[in-house]
């Protein structure tokens, strides 16, 4: 059987980027879309890969691109700008949703912005491709979300509104690790969650962070009328903090709807075949770029 020719879009990204590797790592003929030609992708110089111009909030751009690579199995994000993703040469995708996304895309309701724009997508790409050749990612929250908070982090005192939100901090390279696998051999599954190690309080994490970088960090709790405000003097932004208070409004318990998370995990060993990278192992590892 013939590698399969497959197109990552969003490459620069650490997600993309993984993806790409893990794809030519198993035999995968890679092409990288990218918005920026010129953006160095350090982790991917070492690989045989065709670059080409692409953004997927330019349809136009997106075709050519396929055209261009002869690719006919593609990695996509999603773009909140648009949802005309076009088929092209393109007979399977791998789309990296949100596992706010619960159950069926159809019923996910209007309220909830970030889960119905990953929905939308999902039913789009389902009608054009079938549940059989189309594979939705569902990942919960990744723990580079954590860069978010940093300024914050460094001054040692963090605010939000809901300190004992829980999470479960999945590294954005073992999404690409799973991505780029189902890339270069495909899947059984339509649908697969992946989540982080564990579920722990978001105060946590940031203890965790700031006992790799020697600092002792609080969470202070605010109230949710006056959040924005002590939240964008500490240097979170502006959209950050908003997605912060909505999710801190929507669960005011404090639990993030984490349906099927007991398969979470196993899908990363299946997939990457390995254990999935803690907490403190991804902070550890990028604790230089809390300090940027």
């Amino acid at each position: 059987m013939s590698p399969r020719n497959v197109i990552i879009f969003g490459a620069t990204g650490a997600v993309g980027a993984m993806t790409a590797l893990t794809a030519h790592q198993q035999g995968a003929k890679v092409s990288l879309a990218v918005r920026n030609l010129a953006k160095p992708i350090p982790t991917l110089e070492g690989i045989s890969a065709q670059k080409v111009q692409a953004d997927l909030s330019k349809p136009g751009t997106v075709k050519a691109a396929v055209q261009q690579t002869g690719a006919t199995v593609a990695y996509l994000y999603a773009v909140f700008e648009t949802q005309d993703y076009m088929r092209g040469g393109i007979e399977s995708v791998v789309f990296l949703s949100s596992c706010s996304v619960e159950g069926d895309p159809r019923d996910v309701p209007e309220s909830n912005f970030i889960a119905n724009i990953h929905a939308k997508i999902e039913i789009t790409l389902e009608e054009i491709f079938g549940i059989h050749s189309f594979v939705t990612l569902r990942p919960g929250f990744f723990t580079s979300n954590l860069l978010w908070f940093k300024t914050a982090i460094l001054k040692g005192d963090v605010p939000v509104p809901l300190p004992e939100a829980v999470f479960d901090y999945i590294a954005p390279e073992d999404i690409g690790r799973v991505s780029g696998s189902i890339l270069a051999h495909g899947s059984d599954q339509h649908i697969v969650r992946l989540f982080g190690a564990a579920l722990r309080p978001i105060q946590e994490a940031f203890q965790v962070v700031g006992q790799a970088l020697g600092i002792n960090v609080k969470t202070t709790k605010v109230a949710l009328d006056q959040a924005a405000e002590k939240m964008l003097a500490s240097g979170i932004p502006e959209d950050i903090t908003g997605i912060t208070i909505l999710n801190a409004t929507e669960h005011p318990s404090g639990e993030f709807p984490y349906g099927g998370v007991s398969e979470g995990v196993p899908n990363i060993r299946k997939f990457t075949q390995r254990e999935p990278v803690t907490l403190e192992q991804w902070v550890e590892a990028n604790k230089d770029k809390f300090a940027a």
